[in-house]
């Protein structure tokens, strides 16, 4: 897919800013992403006939544009006192200190339609399960990091944290929480028509979730299936490319029921050996089959440090096929640090 061209022209910097910051949050590496900021420029490079997908200009720039110009911008900053364009039916108009964050919502959905598919293309949804044999590996930053960077390649991902009691939303912008009671009837005894159900509540930054519960599974008396029924039926909707299962370290039948659902599973595992000793207990307690769709990650990798993966006195009963360096989230993370944290996991999916 050839990436859109996004130009940003304006003298103000505090126009700019904002709207340059959301397009890198959104679609880095996605989009190509012009700035100009002086006039006598700005005229030399239109006065040459020009593409941009997307064409932000101020209402200096959009007076300064050459008559009978064959590109029309998409938005226009304004000010407040100044006066409205006439004529251009097409033109979103940005008023400054007063809409920007709606404007700005504007052109995101906006760029958000060049990936979207088109009417009646079908998606080839896949499960990822990911998980650890035990607890503390940063499970959850890593799936969250996957998604980030698939979403960042083009791909439209939905994140389902499976954990029985939710912490996860520490990591995120929007940390409300779905009261369970919204949801209970439709989670106590799911269709197949489960993720329609439950789609009103789904959220988006830069990849689709499901906001953490505000109860315990257990405190709703909701059993844990309801996880891979939910992944399933967001597989039947085909409307992702990728469900990405964060699931917690606890090893019983629902997990075994995961792992076989799940197209491809990440066990995320650490270089010390309690993990690697963890993971060989995961390993003789899955069968073959399933072992064969396991990737082990050796995530928080710092080379300084005693590394039981290479240097212990008996090697690890199964091979490792990526490291994640050490990465600190201890607030929100933006989706960039999360993609950025995982990119070398990234060409296990594209």
């Amino acid at each position: 897919m050839t990436r859109p061209r996004v130009i940003i022209a304006d003298e103000n910097e505090k126009n700019i800013i904002p709207i340059q910051t959301r397009l890198i949050q959104e679609f880095l590496h996605r989009i190509d992403l012009e700035i100009i900021t002086q006039r006598d420029y700005f005229e030399h490079f239109f006065a040459e006939p020009q593409k941009a997908d997307i064409l932000i200009v101020s209402r200096e720039f959009y007076d300064a544009l050459p008559q009978g110009q064959h590109v029309s911008p998409d938005f226009v900053v304004i000010g407040q006192n100044e006066p409205s364009i006439v004529g251009q039916a097409n033109v979103s108009l940005i008023y400054q200190d007063n809409d920007m964050v709606e404007g700005i919502n504007k052109i995101i959905k906006r760029c958000t339609g060049f990936f979207q598919p088109e009417t009646g293309e079908k998606r080839e949804s896949r499960i990822v399960l990911v998980t650890s044999a035990k607890g503390g590996t940063g499970t959850t930053t890593l799936a969250l990091g996957v998604s980030a960077g698939l979403a960042r390649n083009n791909k439209k991902v939905l994140y389902l944290n499976a954990s029985r009691l939710q912490s996860f939303q520490y990591l995120l912008h929007n940390q409300n929480a779905i009261s369970l009671s919204e949801v209970y009837g439709k989670s106590d005894n799911p269709t197949e028509s489960f993720f329609q159900d439950i789609k009103p509540f789904i959220c988006r930054e830069a990849f689709d979730y499901v906001p953490v519960f505000n109860q315990a599974l257990i405190s709703a008396g909701i059993d844990y299936s309801v996880f891979k029924k939910l992944a399933l039926s967001a597989r039947e909707s085909e409307e992702y490319d990728y469900i990405i299962v964060d699931a917690e370290s606890t090893f019983d039948e629902e997990k075994i029921r995961l792992i076989e659902a799940a197209d491809k599973v990440l066990v995320v595992t650490e270089q010390n050996i309690h993990a690697v000793q963890a993971t060989n207990a995961f390993v003789a307690n899955i069968k073959a089959s399933d072992a064969e769709k396991c990737n082990f990650i050796c995530n928080k990798f710092r080379k300084d440090e005693y590394n039981a993966l290479t240097e212990g006195e008996n090697p690890p009963d199964f091979t490792v096929s990526g490291v994640v360096e050490y990465f600190a989230a201890d607030g929100v993370a933006e989706s960039g640090q999360l993609s950025d944290y995982c990119m070398a996991l990234i060409g296990f999916f594209l």
